[in-house]
């Protein structure tokens, strides 16, 4: 694990509950991320396209939310840009909705495995279709 990110490394964050959604940012941020603040799918998309889908490293979505969840919201942006990086994450087991290719985060967890989490993510190649889901 390097510390400290490099600065251009942007995290869209979608999360519905407020207590998670602050630490997770509070971890990335204070490990050099930028991270971009989504209280569902349907605000990560309005994000996304403000900022540019091309200028995210990662989506880190959790899976069951409001108004638009992480399933579909992955599968809108990987129709726009296809191999877009993706952490999911889970407290409700449901681990078996999950596309091929993307990794996923048991909650509650550590900042530590967060940050390894992520991290991992990051360095790993782009998902290709068919690939088999990592945990």
């Amino acid at each position: 694990m390097t510390g400290v990110a490099s600065p251009a490394r942007i995290v869209l964050l979608a999360e519905d509950d407020p207590m998670i959604l602050a630490f997770v940012h509070s971890v990335l941020r204070s490990h050099g991320y930028r991270v971009l603040l989504a209280a569902d799918g349907i605000d990560a998309l309005r994000l996304a396209g403000r900022v540019g889908l091309e200028n995210i490293d990662l989506l880190l979505t959790d899976i069951e939310m409001p108004r638009l969840d992480g399933i579909a919201l992955v599968s809108r942006l990987q129709h726009l840009r296809p191999g877009v990086k993706v952490l999911y994450m889970t407290g409700s087991g449901c681990a078996h909705r999950i596309q091929d290719g993307c990794m996923l985060i048991e909650k509650p967890f550590a900042w530590t495995t967060l940050l390894r989490h992520v991290e991992a993510c990051l360095v790993s190649p782009a998902p290709a279709v068919g690939a088999a889901a990592a945990t």
